[in-house]
């Protein structure tokens, strides 16, 4: 989760605390009209004098009698609203004269001129004291009454509240479609018909400002211990976090899209190398441990490298075979002991390079009766002469030959066993 996302979760929390606050408001002004349901008639007795920012106010105060108790209750408004009036004639000025009005939406209204007012004179002359007004209030609670109608500022408040909230919470959207959904927008988008290589296969490549999604196939990985990017120069991309979560593998970078190219280490068992992600369709082999000769590659060997570095790993094998060549030449003959009862053959036979032991009952050599060449090094720094055999049937099974007196004399390592070189 980014941390973009965080913040307009929160933004957005903020707002959604602030409209639940405003339940009990309306709870307040619902519970309020519920239960003031009687009706009676009252008596004007006096004013009751208000104030604020928009102008001064002046209600009736009306004294009601329910089962012999008398209560009292006054008019409730919901806003003021003042009116000034302001004219330059003078003939006009002394026809006005000052009036109050209690608006549909419960707001007091007065139409005032000049400079003072007399609120009293005002109420007076709207409800006149000794009049009768209509009072709705609560029969279990007469205290909690209303004169005309019940008028609460407590669902005034909840719509603020609620107004307040829904703003943070449109906000948070708000900033979520800005920052959050234009930035998760892919800039690149690659997707992939290709063939699975041990049920590993790859879908799609979204490519991102600052990371990639690569939609592997269903089932294909579940987890990863190691991510190693490429950049299509085979330069190592830097500083990159990763996670995989239902098959899609998701990688961090500030250099996202400089990406082309992964090295994936499922676990000691299976890795995974891709490159040409992106592009119209990827590259990819994937490594599996077999005992017998270790991780074995599968898939597309030959459109994973360029020409160049095909060339350039022809060019190693064949230093590498002139290498080998000269280790075999060291050893390559028919060796036998003194008494002739044990025979070495180090020869080829059809292209593969093989040693054949004989030897007559008895005799402990140590050795196999067979040793198939699977690779073959010298040693010339050292004295005696030091050639190693790796054989292709136990993998990593390694055998030590040492050559004495210009190489016509051997021994192998953990022997005695003296064997010269036939002619």
């Amino acid at each position: 989760m980014t941390a973009i996302t965080i913040s307009c979760i929160c933004v957005g929390g903020v707002g959604l605390l602030i409209a639940l606050i405003s339940i009990p408001f309306f709870a307040k002004a619902m519970n309020a009209k519920k239960k003031c349901v009687a009706h009676t008639t009252g008596t004007v007795i006096k004013y009751k004098y208000g104030g604020g920012s928009n102008g001064r106010s002046v209600a009736p105060v009306v004294e009601f009698e329910v089962e012999g108790e008398k209560y009292r209750a006054y008019r409730h408004y919901r806003g003021v609203i003042s009116k000034s009036v302001h004219n330059l004639n003078p003939d006009e000025i002394l026809g006005q004269t000052d009036n109050i009005m209690i608006t549909d939406k419960d707001k007091f209204c007065a139409n005032i001129s000049g400079i003072y007012h007399n609120y009293e004179r005002l109420g007076k002359a709207k409800w006149p004291l000794g009049s009768s007004l209509p009072v709705v209030y609560n029969p279990k609670q007469p205290k909690q009454a209303f004169v005309e109608k019940v008028v609460v500022l407590s669902d005034i408040v909840g719509i603020v509240l609620v107004s307040v909230g829904t703003g943070f919470m449109l906000l948070a959207t708000l900033m979520l479609f800005l920052l959050g959904v234009g930035k998760d927008k892919p800039e690149k988008n690659y997707i992939y018909n290709h063939e699975e290589i041990v049920s590993i296969s790859i879908e799609k490549t979204s490519y991102y400002s600052n990371k990639l999604v690569i939609q592997f196939g269903e089932d294909s990985i579940s987890k990863v211990e190691e991510v190693i990017c490429y950049d299509d120069n085979f330069n190592v991309v830097d500083e990159v976090e990763f996670f995989i979560e239902e098959n899609n593998l998701t990688i961090s970078s500030e250099n996202a899209l400089k990406i082309s190219g992964l090295y994936i280490i499922i676990n000691v068992d299976k890795e995974i190398k891709v490159r040409y992600l992106d592009s119209d369709n990827y590259a990819m082999i994937v490594y599996t441990w077999a005992d017998d000769i270790g991780m074995m590659p599968e898939g597309d060997l030959d459109t994973y490298y360029t020409e160049e570095e095909k060339q350039k790993q022809e060019k190693i094998e064949d230093e590498l075979e002139a290498t080998q060549a000269e280790a075999f030449s060291y050893i390559a003959g028919t060796w036998e002991n003194d008494d002739k009862t044990l025979r070495m053959e180090v020869k080829e036979v059809e292209g593969n390079r093989v040693i054949e032991v004989y030897k007559e009952d008895g005799v402990d050599t140590g050795l196999p009766s067979e040793i198939p060449i699977d690779s073959i090094y010298i040693n010339k720094d050292t004295e005696p002469v030091e050639v190693t055999v790796y054989d292709n049937v136990s993998w990593g099974t390694a055998y030590c030959f040492y050559l004495y007196n210009d190489n016509t004399e051997l021994q192998y390592y953990g022997s005695d066993i003296t064997l010269k070189k036939v002619e």
